[in-house]
């Protein structure tokens, strides 16, 4: 039986780790609401819609799982961990190819059918700014049928755009799943992604929805998704894309030049933007190779959360809005060496939690992105530091709040920048 670590609770995603503080102790009186709670069948699984159980004894950590015959796939423990890393590579893949959207999980659809990554995100083309819902969602082979059915003629309804991920199939294998096949009816290329290799699979399937018939594989971290619904090349959304189809119909040929052309402007580094002027990241990455860097670092660190917290106060916007969840996507060290550091190129590993934290990605040039991401983790340092000297200062006061709401309010580049330039 695979042991859940989440479930959806009073309509949002709640971990079964939240009933213990920082230093692995049970908070007593959240364990006794969250096991009546669990009696009452409060707890949902957010896949399958069934309540869970909360276990949440002295020996093992705190997990969720299924009551006995349900035929949920979260209860085969290798089908659960599948569905745990496709989710997250999912999530990465949104936030990469939507910087600006808002991406959440486990969206409520209708009844107790949810999208697992849900894009909330606007269409650039149109003189009138309309929002567009991308759902993408992994489907398992061994998913119902019927219940694929509903989530696909939901979505269609309410005007949402799906893209669905489908198990990496063995060699040799190219007839198509009865799951595959009900896709194929309503998306044109199949997509799957190998977390593994960091490696997305585009498959295109003959007239008659059958087999197989072409496939190919893409980095994850050079392709993204558009808001057509469409796999296009990074080096080729500005100011256009290539969609995969078309990608096919050019050639092989001119395919393979133009990657070629692309990676070399990648291992390059070059952007087609204007280089920033801006120094202040550079030095501090040279500081941080030299044997003082440490502490310069720490240094830089300590006097630019200050600044960065003074400019939260100045905005008066409530710290009591934001929780962890909603700023920060963490990820276990297991997890992120199976999916590759490639693919969380801006991940950063938190020493005192032992995971790794990836904030929402920052806007502006690429360049500026670049120095400010620097800055920023300079800043998370910091804060990593705080937490391994005082382990339970994030439960007292409103430090964490500090720290969310700059992490969440501060994502222009030039406010990072502009911050370090004021230290200098």
């Amino acid at each position: 039986m695979y042991e859940c670590e989440e479930a959806i609770y009073q309509d949002a995603l709640w971990k079964a780790s939240s009933l213990k503080d920082r230093n692995g102790n049970y908070i007593q009186e959240l364990r006794l609401k969250m096991r009546t709670e669990s009696q009452n069948r409060k707890f949902i699984c957010p896949e399958c819609g069934e309540p869970l159980i909360l276990n949440a004894g002295n020996i093992r950590q705190p997990y969720f799982s299924h009551y006995t015959g349900s035929e949920c796939v979260l209860t085969n423990k290798e089908q659960g961990e599948r569905n745990r890393r496709m989710r997250d590579a999912m999530l990465y893949f949104a936030s990469l190819s939507f910087p600006d959207a808002t991406i959440l999980q486990y969206e409520p659809l209708r009844g107790s059918l949810r999208s697992q990554i849900m894009v909330h995100t606007q269409d650039k083309k149109q003189e009138i700014k309309q929002e567009i819902k991308i759902a993408l969602n992994y489907v398992s082979d061994f998913v119902k049928h019927t219940q694929l059915e509903n989530k696909m003629g939901c979505m269609k309804e309410m005007g949402i755009l799906p893209i669905w991920f489908t198990p990496c199939r063995p060699d040799g294998q190219e007839r198509l799943t009865t799951a595959e096949y009900q896709i194929s009816t309503q998306q044109p290329l199949l997509l799957s992604i190998d977390c593994k290799n960091s490696l997305i699979y585009i498959k295109k399937c003959d007239d008659k929805g059958i087999r197989v018939i072409r496939e190919k594989a893409y980095p994850l971290s050079e392709v993204r998704l558009n808001e057509q619904g469409q796999i296009v090349f990074r080096e080729q959304t500005e100011p256009a894309g290539q969609t995969a189809a078309q990608m096919r119909a050019d050639g092989q040929s001119g395919q393979a030049k133009e990657n070629a052309k692309g990676r070399e402007r990648l291992e390059k580094g070059d952007t087609h933007e204007k280089e920033s002027n801006y120094t202040a990241a550079d030095s501090y990455e040279k500081a941080n190779c030299e044997e003082t860097g440490s502490y310069e670092k720490l240094s830089f660190g300590k006097l630019l959360a200050a600044r960065m917290f003074e400019l939260a106060e100045e905005s008066g916007n409530s710290r009591q809005s934001y929780s962890l969840d909603q700023v920060v996507f963490r990820i276990f060290q297991e997890d992120y060496m199976a999916i590759g550091p490639n693919v969380y190129s801006q991940a950063h590993y938190m020493k005192s939690l032992g995971l790794y934290w990836l904030p929402k990605k920052l806007k502006g040039s690429s360049q500026e992105r670049k120095n400010a991401a620097v800055i920023r983790d300079c800043f998370l340092e910091y804060v990593d530091n705080e937490l391994m000297s005082s382990p339970g200062k994030w439960d007292k006061g409103d430090w964490a709040g500090r720290v969310l709401q700059v992490l969440e309010e501060f994502r222009e580049s030039g406010t990072w920048l502009k911050a370090a330039d004021d230290l200098k």
